[in-house]
C-alpha cells in the first residue's frame, strides 16, 4: 500500500466493521502520515496496527497520542434537580 488515502480510508472501512486491528504487511505507507491520519477520519486512534515483514512480526505500532477517548465521569452525587 503505497497511497497513504486509500491506506487511510481501508483503516476506516476496518473500524466501521468491527474489525480487532490491521496488519502492515511488505513495504507500505506511514500510518501516521498526515494524510493517512486524515484520511481515517478518526478511525486510526482506536484500530491496533501491527507491522510485518518477511521475517515476521515487528511489533506493534506505537500510538502517538492517547488511542481511545477518557470515560465519561459519573454524574454528582448531589443532584441539584431533586431540590426544585
Amino acid at each position: 500500500m503505497r497511497d497513504p488515502g486509500n491506506l487511510g480510508t481501508i483503516i476506516r472501512t476496518a473500524d466501521a466493521v468491527g474489525a480487532s486491528g490491521i496488519i502492515l504487511a511488505g513495504k507500505c505507507c506511514d500510518p501516521w502520515g498526515p494524510d493517512c491520519v486524515r484520511a481515517t477520519m478518526g478511525s486510526i486512534f482506536g484500530m491496533p496496527l501491527l507491522r510485518m515483514t518477511d521475517a515476521g512480526p515487528v511489533s506493534p505500532l506505537p500510538a502517538p497520542g492517547p488511542a481511545k477517548w477518557p470515560e465519561p465521569t459519573s454524574p454528582p452525587r448531589n443532584d441539584y434537580r431533586k431540590h426544585l
